[in-house]
């Protein structure tokens, strides 16, 4: 009797599945998926700890339940809009100056000046400008907050911009920006709607229609009050001047 061999045969388990995840914990590209298939243990795993997903954050996540691995290695790449959006802004020729704050400098795809220019395009990112005048006067279009101040500014130089309100308080920063929008000096995107695809499909081909954000910049600079700093000014002298008087009457004995 002739003995028989036979061979069985199994997928080998991986050692490490490695996840991208971005801000804010939201699974990368396929990373849902896998996770859904294991019934959400990335997910639960990154409620327990402090990972972020910011650029540069790694977790590593042990066996067990259904994960088909030794281990996964869950990797911060940060901002989902920036880490998107940037090479469909390089590819249609919009150089980009990205204030991110100083605490985000890992979550920008090009942290030092220039580092953009070598592979054409720059995506220049820093975390604070002291000239914004300087800003300003360099750029054709805006991706902000629209705070008072913000709008102010942007409409005393004519700059249009894309307006992300702060999703807290009472709404008050909709209201800022709804007025220039109204007028046709920007547009409005909700802070939950601003992602990479709303980049690239809703404000990419307005950046590149040269002649609308000429238009939207006529209509943004009729709004702005270029004169204001003058008109505070006088505006407090005035008020000096007028209360001196009943300030030393007020004082004197």
């Amino acid at each position: 009797m002739t003995p028989t061999v036979e061979l069985v045969t199994r997928e080998p388990q991986p050692d490490l599945l490695v996840v991208p995840v971005f801000a804010e914990r939201r699974l990368g590209p396929g990373a849902d998926r896998v996770d859904d298939a294991i019934g959400g243990t990335l997910a639960e795993f990154m409620e327990e700890t402090d990972f972020n997903g910011k650029r540069g954050d790694v977790l590593a996540v042990p066996a067990g339940g259904r994960l088909d691995a030794r281990a996964a290695l869950l990797i911060g790449v940060g901002d989902q809009a920036t880490f998107g959006a940037a090479g469909w802004l390089r590819d249609a020729g919009v150089q980009v100056l990205h204030v991110i704050g100083p605490r985000n400098g890992a979550d920008a795809p090009v942290t030092e000046k220039g580092a953009g220019e070598a592979g054409g395009v720059p995506y220049v990112a820093t975390p604070y400008i002291d000239r914004m005048d300087l800003a300003y006067a360099a750029a054709d279009f805006a991706l902000c907050r629209a705070g008072a101040m913000t709008c102010a500014e942007l409409t005393a130089v004519g700059l249009p911009a894309a307006y992300v309100p702060l999703p807290i308080g009472n709404g008050e920063q909709r209201l800022n920006a709804l007025p220039i929008v109204q007028r046709g000096g920007g547009m409005l995107v909700s802070d939950a709607d601003l992602t990479a695809e709303w980049i690239r499909h809703t404000l990419l081909p307005v950046l590149v229609n040269i002649d609308q954000v000429a238009d939207m910049s006529e209509a943004a600079a009729s709004l702005g009050r270029g004169d204001a700093d003058r008109w505070l000014a006088e505006a407090v002298i005035e008020i000096v001047e007028g209360s001196g008087g009943d300030q030393s009457a007020d004082h004197g004995d």
